[in-house]
């Protein structure tokens, strides 16, 4: 089964139109399927999850997100101390 087409009049700034143009050389496909895929994209963004392979970029564009290996045993640590005594 074939998809519904339709043709759309949009309004885009220069710069816009020049990042579309671009990707749409770049990846090798239309402008119009440089756009379906951006707003599914974002759509995917907004709406979902994020991908692991989207939480690994975001990891590795802010390291500050990262947290050091002892940073993480020490809270380990606290965390057994202040439940020691729960089996009582």
């Amino acid at each position: 089964m074939a998809s519904q087409v339709y043709k759309v009049t949009y309004t885009l700034d220069k710069e816009s139109l020049e990042i579309i143009e671009n990707l749409a050389s770049l990846w090798k496909i239309s402008k119009a399927e440089v756009i379906r895929r951006c707003v599914k994209k974002e759509l995917e963004r907004i709406v979902h999850k994020p991908s692991p392979l989207a939480i690994l970029e975001l990891l590795d564009s802010k390291p500050e997100y990262l947290v050091k290996e002892e940073t993480l045993v020490e809270w380990n640590k606290q965390r057994k101390e202040s439940r020691g005594d729960w089996d009582r």
